[in-house]
């Protein structure tokens, strides 16, 4: 047996479930956004970037486009703040990576196309940050 045939396949949890008559945009008001999910980040530690994919239940061929956001701990309080670049326009089943250098990840639900009424969004860690022996906490 060679090391490719070693990899372990990524173990995906669900992130966030989203669910509406349809499904609406999250707030791009980012301190009511925390405030409403004050428990929804992904703790990446180890993490230089995540893999994941997105369920899209209901509507006519729904899609999606996810903001990566990243939990900013400071002393006396935390915030969102960007991260990184929009996902791509993505359909049921579809994949994405984003790079999360070890933050607390929250993925913001920036627009929906379609009338879905459910979106899961499912995340794995993927790439280790460099000099981290084994994977981080997900």
């Amino acid at each position: 047996m060679n090391n490719a045939q070693l990899r372990s396949k990524p173990f995906y949890i669900v992130h966030r479930s989203v669910d509406g008559a349809p499904v609406a945009a999250d707030t791009t008001d980012l301190v009511a956004l925390l405030s409403s999910n004050p428990r929804s980040t992904m703790d990446c530690a180890g993490y230089k970037t995540v893999k994941g994919f997105v369920k899209l239940t209901g509507g006519a061929a729904p899609t999606v486009v996810l903001q990566p956001l990243e939990l900013l701990k400071y002393n006396g309080g935390e915030h969102f703040a960007v991260t990184g670049a929009n996902t791509a326009v993505l359909a049921n089943g579809d994949a994405f990576d984003a790079t999360v250098n070890g933050a607390f990840l929250f993925l913001r639900v920036n627009t929906v196309t379609n009338n879905p009424t459910q979106v899961e969004i499912f995340v794995a860690g993927a790439e280790t940050m460099p000099g981290v022996p084994g994977a981080g906490r997900t």
